[in-house]
């Protein structure tokens, strides 16, 4: 029988929540010891990193090792 199959969608969405998510990415070199200012960052997708939703208490930290840019910010960095 068509559309007879049961459907789960929270299973579908969250294989695809890192996709349809955002973080925030850096956008360039930052080196040891170096305080995060909010034109080093960006939110972008995929949803790899950091919530964008935490923005504010990133920036003015010190980052605790060197990142290249367009890498997603993790927690332990700082």
């Amino acid at each position: 029988m068509m559309g007879s199959e049961i459907i789960n969608k929270k299973k579908i969405l969250k294989k695809k929540l890192k996709t349809i998510t955002r973080s925030l990415f850096y956008l360039k070199d930052i080196k040891k010891n170096q305080k995060i200012s909010r034109q080093d960052i960006k939110s972008v997708r995929p949803g790899l990193g950091v919530s964008p939703q935490i923005l504010r208490k990133i920036v003015g930290k010190k980052i605790k090792f060197n990142v290249k840019k367009y890498t997603p910010i993790k927690k332990n960095q700082f």
